[in-house]
């Protein structure tokens, strides 16, 4: 049964420890930070709505939509594996091998994304030259091939920025690893989209919203390098140590785990973008990432979790582990419930916001709420098992989860267009969930979920 939460937190703070401190901290800070990137990407959305029209708008999501994914192709999961690396390193007091592990990420992210932007590049020009002919319905002018082909040059900046974020997250500086993406990069955003607008007099194209974004790309890059430097700069200069072998099985199944992820998260946008229309893609990008706000809770939790689990299954202190499990999903589940009825409830004129033709997306907005909270009810499975060494299982679930995606959104948007898009997210979130969920049962013996069960 779930427990009174102020009667949770009582609890918790009455028994005070470093890792406790930690984690209500981190999970604090990396709320907040989310929160207000959540905030700042709602305002930018809903003025790039208005200025550019449903229809602009949806090809602006669609592209960079295509830079989320392809990003992540490149990094290799190398964020969760210096996360995982960062955390046990410092703990065991292996400098060498953190510095080793570091120069490694750095020079197969290289390598990998030039690779990854270069093929795109190819691509673009292939089609302009009319080596390939079937397109995507949003790519098919030369102008927004143009535009991708601008957002394709920032894969390298987007990838390399993962390895300060990693190793933050990893020293347990989860509010720094968190600033750059979710708080600076939003708003400056939301900044130079005003001061454009000031200075234009609210002719605000595509091309210029593309472009001021890849401009605080840019300097997101540049902050986390900063603040790399701040927290880890000090430490003792020794010479690398480097396990190759070791650390390429463990990032083919981080990467496998990233690709996987992001796929299940923007498969329904790229599959709207080529059989439905480019305002139906604006339409439900705004619905998914309502939906996506109660799992924010969960994701800043995992941020200053993830160490946590690292620790504690190393150290084989199963009990507080499991107590550590059970405190956090009650408290995430009982606190993500007022948002997914708000949104439930409330979804229509919230989505009347952006506009009368965002309206169409309250029913799919629905569906993959009522799925997000039985993903918080969940708990930090995912996180869990690639802390304690079952990457493999977790690159196994989301592989189930990818192919009834991608089926089920084949299937459906031909038929319900949005409603078949958010149907086919919620069946995937809760399919991916019951596996993990099953698997840290079996290989952990822990129960990760709000339910008492043995």
């Amino acid at each position: 049964m779930l427990q009174n939460p102020f009667r949770l937190l009582q609890s918790y703070f009455s028994r005070t420890s470093e890792n406790k401190a930690y984690l209500l901290k981190g999970s604090a800070g990396a709320l907040a930070a989310q929160l207000v990137g959540l905030a700042a990407g709602f305002v930018t959305s809903w003025v790039l709505a208005r200025l550019l029209g449903v229809a602009q708008y949806g090809v602006y999501t669609y592209l960079f939509s295509w830079l989320t994914v392809l990003s992540t192709l490149s990094a290799a999961g190398i964020e969760q594996f210096l996360v995982k690396q960062t955390a046990a390193c410092r703990s065991a007091g292996r400098t060498d091998l953190l510095k080793g592990a570091q120069h490694y990420a750095y020079g197969v992210l290289s390598i990998l994304s030039v690779l990854v932007s270069g093929g795109g590049m190819l691509w673009i020009y292939a089609c302009n030259n009319g080596f390939i002919t079937h397109v995507p319905d949003l790519l098919r002018t030369e102008e927004n091939r143009r535009l991708l082909g601008w957002v394709l040059l920032a894969i390298p900046i987007t990838t390399l920025a993962k390895i300060p974020e990693g190793m933050l997250r990893g020293g347990k500086h989860i509010i720094s690893s968190q600033l750059p993406e979710n708080v600076v990069k939003p708003l400056l955003l939301l900044l130079l989209m005003a001061v454009l607008y000031m200075l234009w007099g609210g002719r605000v194209t595509l091309a210029w919203a593309v472009w001021l974004n890849l401009l605080t790309i840019a300097f997101a890059l540049f902050l986390y390098v900063v603040l790399y430097w701040r927290k880890f700069g000090n430490t003792p200069s020794v010479p690398a140590r480097y396990e190759p072998a070791l650390w390429w099985r463990s990032m083919v199944s981080f990467f496998f785990i990233s690709l996987l992820a992001i796929i299940n998260n923007r498969a329904d946008v790229l599959i709207l973008g080529s059989l439905a229309t480019d305002a139906d893609v604006g339409i439900y990008n705004v619905a998914a990432r309502l939906a996506d706000v109660p799992k924010m809770l969960l994701m800043a939790a995992n941020l200053a979790l993830a160490p946590l689990f690292a620790d504690l299954y190393a150290r084989r202190q199963m009990q507080q582990l499991q107590s550590l499990l059970t405190r956090s999903v009650r408290l995430i589940t009982a606190a993500g419930l007022l948002p997914v009825l708000l949104l439930v409830l409330a979804g229509k004129p919230v989505l009347a916001i952006w506009g009368h033709e965002f309206v169409a997306g309250h029913w799919a907005l629905t569906v993959m709420c009522l799925a997000q909270l039985f993903n918080l009810a969940c708990g930090s499975v995912g996180v869990l098992l690639m802390m304690t060494g079952h990457e493999k299982w977790v690159s196994y679930g989301l592989a189930l989860g990818t192919l009834v995606n991608m089926a089920l959104n084949f299937a459906l948007i031909p038929v319900w267009g949005i409603n078949g898009a958010g149907m086919a997210s919620a069946f995937t979130v809760v399919v991916w969930n019951v596996f993990l969920t099953r698997m840290v049962f079996v290989k952990l013996q822990l129960n990760p979920t709000v339910a008492r069960w043995g």
